[in-house]
């Protein structure tokens, strides 16, 4: 029964280490890494660049952790082709990261909010649409 006891008493501590380090953790997210985000600018750019096939250029990025989902802000979302020419300006975007991202260690958004956009369009004389 003792060896039973020195059991659970060991399991207790380990998860009491680990429910203090996962703390840790959070805060340090909260209140040093989400502050300083924009000097993670350059490597977003180059992940969002890669998983959309294009060149991505972002002005400026700003984050906030209100209640269980992680709030993102990019501002100037530019993006180019090839020959350095801009396909499409993003004044503003607004995503909501859900908390579901961490358990699948993939991010999963909630919402994704493109402000201040101004689209040209043209139809040639095949009926296609094409974005200017």
């Amino acid at each position: 029964m003792r060896q039973i006891s020195g059991f659970v008493r060991f399991i207790g501590q380990v998860a009491l280490v680990a429910y203090f380090l996962l703390a840790a953790l959070l805060l340090g997210v909260r209140y040093w890494v989400l502050p300083h985000i924009d000097q993670w600018r350059p490597y977003i750019s180059q992940e969002l660049s890669s998983a959309l096939d294009a060149q991505v250029t972002l002005d400026h990025v700003a984050a906030d952790w209100n209640g269980p989902n992680l709030s993102l802000q990019l501002q100037g979302v530019n993006f180019v082709d090839a020959q350095q020419h801009r396909l499409l300006r993003l004044p503003q975007v607004r995503a909501e990261l859900s908390w579901r991202s961490l358990l699948r260690w993939s991010p999963q958004f909630v919402n994704i909010e493109a402000l201040g956009l101004d689209l040209s369009v043209r139809r040639d004389r095949q009926q296609q649409i094409w974005a200017l």
